[in-house]
């Protein structure tokens, strides 16, 4: 190590108090990266985790797939995992008790797929063959059949067709009278597990069949589930599988295998493959923090080096008078910047990684449970990324904060290095105290006025600090002010816990239910399944890039569009309120209750895009207080007196 290097550390060492300063420094602006980055990759890998346990870990489920195709799925050197079900098919549930849910349904799968799938096991085993069982807890709860461990089951598995030997499908809701089983296979079953109801994509909401589960059969549909190596890679090696041109053109081409599925969620969170306004919004925040940390601490580090070197100018203008080259001094003053780096790095590192952990924690301990329906708070992911962002950008911000010390120290003649003549340069003139600070601050505002004159560098800095502080505080401020009123508008916060929906239930029943002793407040809403249909388009405010008027309309329970045979309509909903709630609402807005008799309050702001990708808000309609809707509903002419309101 050469002699300057030497006589660096140990000027460090005697200069305890500006060097402990200076690492407390870098140690600060290093935790804040380290934390910022560690928060955005800790929420990235509690979305992720709360896809996965909700729908499974794999990106490509595909449907109907030929036995001799799963063998080139296995071969392929871009498919990571490859895992086969078989949906055999549907069986009468005795003695059920949901008449919309007449059936069991069998699925044939391995143990590693149900624990991918992320099915849970309350109960019991997985199947040991194919004469085992595991039923689902939807089954006991919703069907009425108490299914216990060593029962045994007895039926005939076949698939659902219409009278006329149509396929039905899961999609398609039981239809009484309407539909038999067909080509049945008598099997019996003994149940060994029980576990929780199935997910969407084996049970979904209109499925007429509870799932069960065995293993060991491969008769039935065959669904292959399939896992990247490298998800970020999907949009080349998805359209690979399926036999398509192009990624985007997917939905417009014939394939190969067109019954598939992607696992957005997962892939939306795993690898951002989807555009998502909550990505961007916590990729904003965090740049936006981050760099407000970086300019604030390149500011405050930058000081600290500048006063530690005006401090030092003698030393370096000694050096420079027995030969040290300006280069060799500004190689110097960057040499001791780094060895502060070297130690408040690592400990900033350290640092935010507990901050979070603990934040992390304690966040968990008060909200875990109600942040995420699938995961039980907030994961504490502590990957490479941050470290290495945190590294990367305190090396910069060190250098930077050095930079301009090194280039001061450096440029400086010998002489007015020794001197320290740079530092104070002033005129007898400028020494003069103006009388309003004589009046004011009396001979102690007077000699610090003095001084500072004197010596205008060494104390510009302290200026400059609280300049910067002041500057942050109110950026800060600002920015998660309305990072918070735009969370608002994205997120609806909803001012209750629980929502009941009740189709065709009484009074008396809805009574129970409000009056229970662990609730708190309720309140009713009644909701008409029929849409108003407004014909009057010159009251319809032009919308980008969402279509509120329609000539068909989608029936359910038919499965397909019916045209209105009315040309171009709007749809207008109309809800109900008990009248508290009501008279409440109408406070909440600004209207007295008993004005608006027999009238009704027309809610439609609404948040959109415009051409250029900017939201904002708008309403859907062009109605003003006191004018009055006209539409039909069910075939009936309805006039409505409107009340507009400033909600959406």
């Amino acid at each position: 190590m050469d002699i300057l290097k030497q006589l660096s550390i140990k000027s460090l060492k005697l200069n305890k108090k500006r060097t402990v300063s200076t690492v407390i420094g870098i140690i600060l602006s290093c935790s804040l990266i380290c934390a910022v980055a560690t928060m955005v990759t800790s929420f990235q890998a509690t979305l992720v985790e709360n896809a996965i346990n909700e729908t499974g870990y794999y990106h490509l489920k595909i449907s109907d797939v030929p036995k001799e195709d799963v063998k080139s799925f296995e071969n392929n050197k871009q498919i990571k995992d490859v895992f086969t079900a078989h949906e055999i098919g549907y069986g009468k549930l005795e003695n059920g008790k949901n008449e919309n849910k007449p059936y069991l349904k069998l699925y044939s799968m391995d143990k590693t797929l149900f624990e991918y799938l992320k099915f849970h096991l309350t109960e019991g085993s997985f199947p040991t063959n194919e004469n085992e069982i595991i039923v689902s807890k939807h089954i006991i709860e919703n069907g009425g059949v108490d299914y216990k461990i060593g029962d045994k089951i007895c039926i005939d598995i076949g698939s659902r067709k219409t009278k006329d030997g149509e396929d039905l499908y899961f999609s398609n809701s039981y239809q009484e009278g309407e539909e038999e089983l067909a080509n049945t296979k008598f099997h019996e079953f003994t149940v060994v597990g029980i576990m929780e109801r199935a997910n969407y994509d084996f049970e979904a909401y209109r499925d007429p069949g509870y799932t069960i589960i065995t293993t060991n059969e491969n008769s039935g549909k065959r669904d292959i589930y399939l896992s990247l190596k490298n998800p970020s890679k999907y949009k080349i090696v998805i359209p690979e599988i399926l036999g398509a041109s192009d990624y985007n053109h997917i939905q417009e081409e014939e394939l190969k295998y067109e019954n598939f599925d992607l696992n957005k969620e997962l892939l939306r969170w795993e690898v951002f493959a989807f555009s998502d306004s909550t990505v961007t919004m916590l990729y904003t925040m965090a740049g936006v923090v981050i760099f407000i940390i970086l300019f604030t601490s390149i500011f405050c580090i930058r000081n600290s080096f500048a006063i530690a070197t005006t401090e030092k100018m003698k030393m370096y203008g000694m050096l420079a008078s027995v030969g040290a080259t300006k280069k060799q001094i500004r190689k110097n003053v960057i040499f001791e910047s780094l060895l502060l780096g070297i130690v408040g790095i690592p400990v900033g590192i350290l640092s935010g990684i507990f901050a979070v952990f603990v934040l992390i924690k304690i966040v968990n301990q008060i909200l875990g449970e109600f942040l995420l329906s699938h995961v039980d708070g907030i994961v504490v992911d502590i990957s490479i990324v941050p470290i290495i962002l945190t590294i990367v950008l305190g090396v910069i911000t060190i250098y930077l904060s050095a930079l301009s010390s090194a280039r001061r120290a450096s440029k400086v003649t010998p002489m007015d290095l020794v001197r320290n003549s740079n530092e104070i340069k002033i005129k007898g003139k400028k020494l003069r105290t103006p009388k309003i600070i004589e009046k004011c601050f009396k001979i102690g505002g007077e000699l610090a006025y003095k001084n500072l004159k004197r010596s205008k560098k060494k104390y510009r800095t302290t200026v400059i600090s609280l300049a910067v502080s002041i500057f942050i505080f109110i950026t800060m401020n600002s920015f998660l002010a309305n990072m918070f009123d735009f969370s608002s508008n994205y997120y609806e916060d909803y001012d209750y816990n629980v929502r009941v929906y009740c189709r065709g239930e009484t009074k008396e029943t809805v009574d129970k239910i409000t009056n229970l002793n662990y609730i708190d407040e309720s309140f009713v809403l009644y909701e008409n399944q029929d849409y108003m249909k407004i014909k009057d388009l010159s009251k319809i405010n032009e919308i980008p890039y969402m279509e509120l008027l329609e000539d068909a309309y989608y029936d359910e329970e038919m499965g397909e569009y019916i045209e209105t045979g009315e040309g171009k309509v709007a749809k207008l909903q109309i809800v109900a309120l008990d009248n508290e709630t009501f008279q409440k609402y109408a406070k909440k807005i600004g209207v007295k209750g008993n004005k608006i008799k027999n009238m009704g309050i027309l809610c439609d702001h609404y948040l959109c895009y415009d051409n250029t990708g900017k939201q904002i808000e708008m309403r859907r309609y062009k109605y003003e207080v006191g004018e009055t809707i006209s539409g039909k509903m069910g075939g009936k002419e309805i006039r409505n007196s409107s009340w507009k309101s400033n909600r959406y």
